[in-house]
């Protein structure tokens, strides 16, 4: 692959794009950001496997070809080249990005590691089909309206849903979360608020998210799961444990955070029965 293409078109692609590298993936790759050298010009991509996202950036072609570069890495360098234009090209798998005197080195993973999701060989439309195109605005407001949603569905209290009759803004539940805060900032200290917090989390997301591991894999096997663990269930075992202990050891919040956590599953399983009960009359 060679390319060259400007510096702060390379630098704004890649402020885009590294918004979804993966910091934490289990596949190295998924930290990597592909550089794509085709026809249409240089493509960067990115995904964490659930979202993937493609920019075009320009540039002028020398040498097809495409790499993929740790994405801090990349960011990191471009950010500190001074020069107007970049020139780009792979050894193997390296990458050597030049600018007048300055020149720097990056090691990276083959195209062919990158999932293909995110990996297609043209932006344009396919097989005679128009691509959809969405205003920015219209997609925030539809991703605003998601909670909202859920609590009119029944899966939070309705009233949090009410929009405000001419500011269209949820006024009910910011209402609710500022007297909330003022109530818990009379009765606690701030560092019993993030014990709290703390506990709350260590049950409703880290305990829980280890627990569901186990009960999906018992329930569906290990063929379609993306991924595999080592040792199973032993780290699971041991990560459960370690956040017992956390848990244990923020003392009495972990008591009223174990009450409070029984409480909203008393009261949503009361709630569905309660529901289904009347959708069969």
């Amino acid at each position: 692959m060679h390319a060259t293409v400007l510096q702060q078109d390379l630098n704004k692609g890649l402020g885009i794009v590294g918004r979804v590298v993966a910091t934490r993936g289990q596949l190295p790759v998924l930290a990597n950001i592909l550089i794509e050298a085709t026809k249409e010009g240089l493509v960067l991509a990115a995904t964490n496997l659930e979202i993937g996202l493609r920019v075009r950036v320009g540039g002028k072609i020398i040498e097809l070809g495409a790499i993929t570069i740790p994405g801090r890495s990349l960011g990191e360098l471009v950010g500190s080249l001074a020069g107007e234009s970049l020139d780009l090209q792979t050894d193997g798998e390296k990458l050597k990005i030049k600018t007048g005197k300055s020149a720097g080195i990056l090691t990276g993973i083959a195209a062919s590691e990158f999932p293909p999701f995110a990996r297609s060989t043209s932006l344009r439309a396919t097989e005679g089909k128009a691509p959809i195109k969405i205003k920015k605005e219209l997609l925030l407001e539809i991703a605003s309206q998601v909670a909202y949603a859920a609590a009119v569905d029944g899966n939070y209290f309705k009233a949090f849903a009410k929009l405000h009759p001419t500011k269209n803004f949820p006024y009910i539940s910011l209402i609710f979360l500022c007297a909330l805060g003022f109530v818990f900032s009379l009765l606690f200290k701030l560092s019993q608020v993030i014990s709290s917090i703390l506990a709350m989390r260590i049950i409703v997301q880290f305990i829980a998210l280890a627990v569901g591991v186990v009960l999906l894999r018992k329930k569906f096997g290990t063929k379609d799961l993306a991924y595999k663990m080592w040792l199973f269930p032993l780290p699971v075992i041991l990560s459960i444990a370690i956040w017992i202990f956390l848990f244990i050891s923020t003392g009495w919040f972990a008591l009223w955070g174990s009450l409070i956590a029984v409480a909203v599953v008393i009261a949503y399983l009361v709630k569905n029965r309660v529901t289904a009960e009347a959708q069969r009359h």
